[in-house]
């Protein structure tokens, strides 16, 4: 019940740029998603086009295309330069590929296509540095839910 409690508490921060900015946000590897702004976009800012490539179609509709396993950061601000999204992108293959590594009372989450990533830890800090050396207890999922930390866009 506490983590609904608190899956709740994060989604009603949305709204501000703020609390957008300290989350992340889930694209499938070679998906796309789709995404209603509040605001018409001047600036899109991808910091690794590697990894996610963005097209802007009419109407403030915006595509996420994930490229490459790995996570990048997105910034989307309007003609002002005021902040409409930014958000950590974490670009992952299929949920079956995700392992939890479980080290006392820590969870890191990887996503592994062939090497592994960090997507999240602990309490949402999440980290593209590769996990090759890390040698806990890894608790594979039997089924992998989104990691706690995701963020809906704006207006969804």
């Amino acid at each position: 019940m506490k983590r609904w409690t608190n899956l709740l508490a994060a989604f009603a921060l949305v709204g501000t740029p703020a609390a957008a900015a300290e989350r992340v946000h889930n694209v499938g590897l070679n998906s796309a998603e789709l995404i209603r702004l509040n605001r018409t976009p001047a600036i899109i800012l991808v910091a690794n086009p590697q990894i996610l490539d963005v097209v802007l179609e009419q109407n403030r509709l915006m595509f996420l295309l994930g490229k490459a396993v790995g996570q990048t950061r997105l910034f989307v601000l309007d003609a002002e330069g005021r902040d409409i999204w930014t958000t950590d992108v974490v670009v992952a293959p299929g949920e079956e590929q995700r392992v939890f590594v479980q080290r006392g009372t820590a969870e890191r989450v990887l996503v592994c296509n062939p090497r592994c990533v960090i997507e999240s830890e602990g309490a949402g800090n999440a980290s593209a540095a590769p996990a090759g050396g890390d040698t806990g207890a890894a608790a594979a999922a039997a089924s992998a839910a989104a990691a706690p930390g995701a963020a809906p866009p704006p207006d969804q």
